[in-house]
């Protein structure tokens, strides 16, 4: 079903009626065979799936590659671009440095609770093991 809801400023715009919940939704998702909302299926971005010390990588790399060198906490930074202030240049490379660092701490700490759960001989239900 399409629902046609009037604009602040004349006109109107459809929207999709979502069949289980009926809310007024932009977009449909196939779902177990059904079309429903993002709410309904319990659709999330990938953001808020992914774990603090690898947002903190991404970050990492994006700075990398802004700078012209490649991602990966194995690779040197690169030179500084032709065109970048010197200043503006060593603000990124502290902060890559400290982004960096805080992404090992934290892996390091998850990598620390995974190993005490495994010396203790408990077993990691299926799932549980990324929490």
């Amino acid at each position: 079903r399409i629902d046609w809801r009037p604009n602040r400023y004349g006109g109107v715009t459809p929207y999709f009626v979502c069949p289980r919940c009926r809310r007024s939704v932009w977009h449909l998702y196939l779902y177990g065979g059904h079309n429903v909302c993002r709410h309904c299926a319990r659709l999330t971005y990938e953001s808020r799936r992914s774990r603090s010390y690898d947002r903190l990588a991404e970050t990492v790399h994006r700075l990398r590659m802004k700078l012209g060198g490649d991602p990966g906490f194995d690779s040197l930074i690169a030179k500084k671009p032709k065109s970048m202030h010197r200043k503006t240049y060593n603000t990124m490379c502290d902060r890559i440095f400290a982004l960096e660092s805080a992404s090992w701490d934290r892996a390091a700490g998850w990598l620390g609770r995974l190993e005490r759960k495994i010396v203790k001989g408990r077993r990691i239900k299926q799932g549980a093991f990324w929490t």
